[in-house]
């Protein structure tokens, strides 16, 4: 009771659900919870919270470490083509 009117100061509401799986699925695609960690209830939960809050809440810095990280993985994948590409010049001039 004493947590209940604590929370009710604060503004805060409890909330208790049930997950769906596809729900549970969806978190993973997004890579918000590990695979691995589908069946476990605290990850889940966190795996909701920090998603909800990013949704509310965005961070710009976030946002642009994972623009950053796309586009450095896309540069990599280039300059593999690139060298694959360029091994396969190689071979025929030979």
């Amino acid at each position: 009771m004493r947590r209940h009117r604590e929370r009710i100061k604060r503004g805060g509401v409890f909330v208790r659900f049930e997950m769906v799986l596809a729900a549970v699925e969806r978190l993973i695609a997004l890579g918000w919870l590990r695979p691995e960690a589908r069946d476990d209830a605290y990850a889940v939960t966190s795996a909701l919270i920090d998603f909800g809050t990013q949704a509310l809440w965005p961070d710009p810095v976030r946002e642009v470490t994972r623009h950053i990280e796309t586009r450095l993985d896309e540069i990599d994948g280039n300059l593999d083509e690139r060298s694959k590409d360029r091994r396969s010049q190689e071979r025929l001039e030979k």
